[in-house]
């Protein structure tokens, strides 16, 4: 490293610049999606005339990485658990997912109707492009997750009952991201109450 007078991890400067959640720079949106990219899938999507919803359900499991791999088992869950989204008409599933977790699209694509787009997305902007036309984003915590927070589009975050320090605590919001509501378990594992809560939502938002 070069000479340097003062050194402090980057995840540090908030508690040493003594930031409230108030003060957090949000001004949303600071990433932007390609405009070919996102009006190419606007063609594409404009078939469905359903609330459009895409999913993602499952992080990268890192098997190498011990205390990653029960990480992502807390905050991964089966795509079945998105059942009580599915008995709305006039919603329409889309999974964004890649890789792990799609081999569950086998069982569910067909009986609800889900469709598939992971597959035709080869990088992130491609996903962001398809965020920009899509009503709503859920994710477990992950990447997807910030992308859509980030590009100021609605976004449902999953969070199990032992979430990361970045989500703070007891709160539905995120400071980070204006467009984002958060959903906790209320207690380890069950998963099936926020499903729950999250149709009552999606409800109202639909009506």
């Amino acid at each position: 490293m070069p000479p340097f007078d003062v050194r402090i991890p980057l995840m540090s400067l908030p508690y040493v610049l003594k930031t409230k959640p108030t003060e957090v720079p949000a001004s949303v949106p600071y990433l932007k999606a390609d405009e070919a990219l996102t009006q190419r899938w606007q063609q594409e999507l404009g078939i469905f005339s359903e609330f459009k919803i895409g999913i993602f359900w499952q992080g990268s499991p890192r098997f190498s990485q011990v205390e990653c791999r029960i990480a992502d088992q807390r905050r991964s869950l089966p795509l079945a658990q998105f059942e009580p989204l599915t008995r709305f008409p006039g919603v329409r599933l889309f999974s964004l997912q890649k890789g792990y977790g799609t081999e569950q699209l086998t069982e569910w694509k067909s009986r609800w109707g889900i469709i598939e787009l992971g597959d035709k997305l080869g990088d992130f902007m491609d996903t962001a492009a398809v965020m920009m036309n899509m009503d709503l984003i859920i994710s477990v915590d992950t990447a997807p997750a910030h992308l859509a927070g980030a590009l100021g589009v609605r976004v449902w975050t999953l969070l199990n009952s032992a979430a990361c320090w970045r989500w703070l605590l007891d709160r539905p919001d995120s400071p980070n991201y204006p467009t984002m509501r958060l959903f906790r378990q209320q207690k380890a594992g069950d998963w099936e109450e926020v499903f729950e809560r999250m149709a009552a939502e999606l409800k109202r938002l639909i009506k």
